[in-house]
């Protein structure tokens, strides 16, 4: 009789653990953010979906980054980890985790009121084999990324949906607090890579979509903050971590570029091209422009102009401030890249 009791009140704990449980949980990295954090948290607290909690990791600011998030008392939940990079704080943020979903937010970025409402809805409407939903979002900044203000993703570039591994590794497609993910996908994935300074995150949205398939909800639910100082605008680190990815694709996942179109086939390989152009056009470092196009001609060597490039790099004075080709070649780079290579 005692036994049955014991294990009646242990169902009821467990029954009442799990009503405690949040639905989601939105995990939120911050480092040197008192600029804009409150502007984030305020937003995941004003949605009108409510069964969350909010796991911020500090990266180890010393700014007034930590006074702020004391200011929000017991509504959020503060974690810190001293400088070990966005990755190993998401990770962290993951681990302690409670809910049944993961929501990623940047601390420079923010969410429209429906957001977790909507995401959750569809997520629930969706078979286990969905793992993660991401939405549209528009970008916002300061005046000097003209480009990017007030534009969508989907004005952009190209979202889909469904089995989409192979898409992904073309290009990354899905913003990360855009993004709505079953917890149960880590069990599977593992966490986020933290030897990726930047790519960390496509590379996550590669082991998910290997395994399960990906919804896309073309709702703008986002705003995606621009920021001059941010990681993403040096461009050297960008490409570096972005060639690190693909060198990762190449030793884990190689078949999934040996039916590759060829057009594909060349786009996975472009930014050691746009790499070589930087060095050359950008910084007047020839040593290092040769490296970057001689390793892009040995993975693809139909590209007729990356040879004259290097030749370009051979001789003992700089042909790019004497002839006219930074105008001919700039044109083959995507809009952003041409940007920061040009300026």
């Amino acid at each position: 009789m005692g036994r049955k009791i014991r294990t009646a009140e242990n169902l009821m704990l467990k029954h009442s653990l799990v009503c405690l449980m949040p639905k989601v949980s939105v995990i939120i990295p911050t480092y040197q953010s008192a600029g804009f954090v409150k502007e984030a948290i305020e937003s995941v607290l004003a949605q009108t979906f409510k069964d969350f909690e909010i796991i911020v990791v500090d990266g180890g600011s010393t700014d007034e980054t930590i006074s702020i998030l004391s200011s929000f008392g017991k509504r959020i939940h503060v974690l810190t980890q001293n400088g070990k990079g966005v990755s190993n704080a998401r990770n962290v943020g993951v681990s302690a985790a409670l809910g049944q979903f993961i929501a990623f937010l940047d601390s420079d970025d923010f969410w429209l009121p429906h957001k977790l409402e909507f995401q959750v809805k569809l997520l629930e409407s969706k078979p286990s084999e969905v793992g993660l939903i991401y939405s549209d979002a528009c970008f916002f900044g300061e005046e000097n990324i003209r480009e990017l203000k007030n534009e969508s993703a989907s004005t952009l570039w190209r979202s889909h949906k469904g089995k989409v591994t192979r898409d992904l590794i073309l290009g990354n497609f899905i913003l990360t607090s855009t993004v709505m993910i079953r917890k149960s996908c880590f069990e599977k994935t593992g966490l986020f890579d933290e030897s990726f300074e930047l790519c960390e995150d496509i590379d996550m949205w590669v082991r998910i979509s290997a395994i399960y398939e990906i919804e896309y909800c073309p709702l703008i639910l986002a705003k995606l903050r621009s920021r001059s100082d941010s990681m993403t605008t040096n461009l050297e680190i960008f490409l570096l971590n972005e060639i690190a990815f693909k060198n990762k694709i190449i030793r884990e996942k190689q078949d999934l570029l040996s039916d590759l179109p060829p057009r594909s086939f060349v786009r996975f390989y472009e930014p050691l091209f746009q790499l070589g152009l930087f060095y050359l056009l950008r910084e007047r470092a020839p040593k290092k422009a040769k490296r970057a196009f001689r390793q892009y001609i040995k993975r693809n060597p139909y590209n007729l102009n990356a040879y004259f490039l290097l030749v370009l790099t051979l001789l003992p004075f700089n042909l790019s401030t004497r002839f006219p080709i930074r105008k001919y070649f700039l044109r083959f780079l995507p809009r952003k890249v041409r940007a920061k290579i040009s300026g």
